[in-house]
């Protein structure tokens, strides 16, 4: 326990630091618990879009109306993105970090299932069908992702149906 003495009148001053247990001290710098909003620079957006696979060989004008759709957030290193068993209500494309899914294994571990680096998409497919996600999203490291609604990104289906993200719908 550290203290101090106040030189004015000579009280001992004990740091609250001290008195909660260690897991629950608080850290310098304080780590994010929920998502920031995150402002990537469009030309990031774009480039990031582009290199997605589902959004593949759409123009530049069709890429600026989905990216305009997208909000940008961020997560420090051990942030969760989602939780398994949550509803699936968004898509994500991870621009900047890296994230990992992992899902309850048979033994009750967690299992690492997937990497997610710049330009990959995940998240919540009830575009398909799947009304909760399946596994838990962590960040791995700082991390900025794009993310759409659900029930938006159907529009972008319904708008685009020569862009292999249509086939999602099939």
């Amino acid at each position: 326990m550290t203290t101090s003495q106040n030189p004015k009148d000579g009280a001992l001053a004990v740091g609250l630091q001290d008195l909660l247990p260690p897991g629950q001290r608080r850290q310098i710098p304080l780590r994010s618990t929920c998502p920031e909003p995150h402002r990537c620079p469009k030309s990031m957006r774009m480039r990031i879009l582009g290199q997605t696979r589902l959004f593949e060989g759409l123009t530049v004008n069709q890429l600026d109306s989905i990216d305009k759709r997208m909000v940008s957030l961020s997560w420090a290193e051990g942030d969760l993105l989602y939780t398994a068993g949550g509803p699936a209500d968004h898509l994500y494309v991870v621009a900047t970090g890296l994230v990992k899914a992992v899902q309850l294994a048979a033994n009750g571990k967690d299992t690492i299932v997937d990497i997610r680096a710049p330009g990959d998409l995940f998240g919540g497919f009830s575009v398909v069908g799947q009304p909760v996600y399946t596994e838990t999203v962590q960040a791995l490291v700082t991390t900025c992702a794009l993310r759409i609604d659900t029930g938006v990104f159907r529009a972008v289906l319904l708008e685009h149906p020569k862009s292999p993200c249509a086939y999602l719908t099939m």
